[in-house]
C-alpha cells in the first residue's frame, strides 16, 4: 500500500476501516465485507457502487444500460496507471476514495447549504423588494393622480375667482347706472312740478288785487289738483309697469318725498362703491398671494415627485444589482453541480471499464482453465 500514496491524493485506510466507514456512511444500501474487498465479485461490487451513487442522489434508472451507452464504447481507461495493481488493491483504493470523498463532501456541505440559504434569502429579498417596488409605483401613481386633481381644483378655483373679479365691477357699474337713471327721472318730475307750481304762484301774485282773477285762480288751482290727480294716476300706472323692479317702485311711489332719501341713498351707494373697490383691491391682492402660494405649492409637489422618482430609480438599480448577484450565485452553483456530475460520470465510466476488463480477464482465465 506504500505505492498508493504516489497514486492517490487521500489518506489510506485498512480494509476493516474502509468496511466500517462504508457501513456507517451508507448503511445496508452499500454494505461490504472485508472478504468482498479481498475477493471482489462483479455483482456484489455493482450493487455497492449503485448504492453509493444512489446515496449521492443518482437515480437507479439513470444507471441502466440504455442510459449508459458511452460506457460500452470506451476501450481504454482514462487513467490506466491507477489500475496497475491487482483487483483487490484497486477495489480497496476505490472504497477508500469513496470514504474520503464522502467525508470531504460532509465537511463542505455546510458551505453549500449556506450558499443555498443565501440564495434563498436573496431571492426572498428580491421578491419583497419587487413587491415594495410595485407598492411604491402604485403610491406614486396615486400621488400623481392626487396632485393632478389638486391642480385641477386649484385651477378651477383660480378661474372662478378671476370670473368674479371681472364681473363684479360690471355689476356695480350697472347698479350705479340704474340708480343714476332713477335719480334723473325723479329730478325731471320734480322740475316739471316745480315749474307748474311756480307758474301758478306767479298767476296768483299778479291777480290777487282782482276779485275776478281770484275765481280764475281757484279754477286754476282746481285744474292743478286735477292735473295732480292725473299725475298720481300716471305714477300709479308707472308703478304697475315697473312691478318687476322693486327698488324703482319704491323710488317712484312718492317722488317729492323721496328726493332727499334718494340723495342719501346715492351718497351711501357711492360710499359702498368705494368700499367695494377697496375690497376688490384686497381680493385682487389676496388672489395674487394665493396664486403665488399655489405656484410655491406646485413647485414643492414637483420637487417631491422628482424625489420619489429618484427614490424609485434607486430601488430599480438595487433590484438590478440583486438580480445580477442572484444570477451569478446560480451560475456558480450550476458550475459546481456540472463539475460534480462530470466527476460522477468519469468515475462511473472508469468503474464500468474496469469491471469490463475484469470480466474479460475472468473470461480468459475461465477459458484457460477449461482448456
Amino acid at each position: 500500500m506504500a505505492s498508493d500514496h504516489n497514486k492517490f491524493l487521500f489518506p489510506s485506510l485498512t480494509a476493516e476501516e474502509a468496511v466500517a466507514n462504508c457501513k456507517s456512511m451508507f448503511g445496508s444500501q452499500a454494505a461490504l465485507s472485508v472478504d468482498d474487498l479481498l475477493r471482489p465479485q462483479f455483482q456484489q461490487m455493482r450493487r455497492f457502487y449503485i448504492g453509493v451513487l444512489s446515496n449521492f442522489g443518482v437515480r437507479p434508472e439513470q444507471l441502466t444500460q440504455d442510459s449508459e451507452p458511452q460506457f460500452k464504447s470506451m476501450d481504454t481507461f482514462e487513467h490506466p496507471e491507477l489500475h496497475e495493481e491487482s483487483a483487490p488493491l484497486v477495489i480497496l483504493a476505490l472504497a477508500i476514495a469513496i470514504v474520503n470523498f464522502t467525508k470531504f463532501k460532509a465537511s463542505r456541505e455546510h458551505i453549500y447549504e449556506n450558499a443555498i440559504a443565501e440564495v434563498d434569502t436573496a431571492t426572498e429579498q428580491r421578491q419583497q423588494m419587487l413587491a415594495r417596488n410595485q407598492e411604491l409605483k402604485k403610491k406614486n401613481i396615486g400621488a400623481q393622480a392626487e396632485v393632478k386633481v389638486n391642480l385641477a381644483a386649484v385651477k378651477q378655483d383660480s378661474e372662478s375667482l378671476k370670473a368674479k373679479i371681472v364681473q363684479s365691477p360690471e355689476r356695480f357699474k350697472g347698479e350705479l347706472a340704474r340708480l343714476t337713471s332713477a335719480v334723473q327721472s325723479v329730478r325731471e318730475a320734480r322740475d316739471e312740478r316745480s315749474a307748474r307750481l311756480q307758474e301758478i304762484c306767479t298767476q296768483q301774485d299778479s291777480n290777487l288785487q282782482y276779485t275776478e282773477d281770484g275765481q280764475t285762480a281757484l279754477k286754476m288751482i282746481t285744474g292743478i289738483g286735477i292735473d295732480m290727480d292725473k299725475l298720481r294716476e300716471q305714477t300709479a300706472k308707472l308703478e304697475e309697469l315697473q312691478d318687476k323692479n322693486v327698488s324703482q317702485k319704491e323710488l317712484l311711489r312718492d317722488m317729492t318725498a323721496k328726493i332727499e332719501q334718494l340723495r342719501r341713498q346715492l351718497a351711501s351707494k357711492q360710499e359702498k362703491l368705494s368700499r367695494l373697490k377697496r375690497q376688490h383691491d384686497k381680493k385682487v391682492s389676496a388672489t395674487h398671494d394665493a396664486r403665488d402660494q399655489l405656484q410655491r405649492d406646485q413647485t414643492y409637489l414637483e420637487k417631491k415627485i422628482a424625489e420619489k422618482e429618484n427614490y424609485l430609480e434607486g430601488l430599480d438599480n438595487q433590484m438590478s444589482n440583486l438580480s445580477r448577484m442572484v444570477k451569478e450565485e446560480e451560475d456558480l452553483h450550476e458550475q459546481d453541480m456540472d463539475k460534480l456530475r462530470t466527476a460522477y460520470q468519469q468515475m462511473l465510466a472508469q468503474l464500468e471499464n474496469y469491471h469490463q476488463g475484469l470480466n474479460r480477464g475472468w473470461d480468459k482465465v475461465m477459458t484457460a482453465n477449461n482448456r
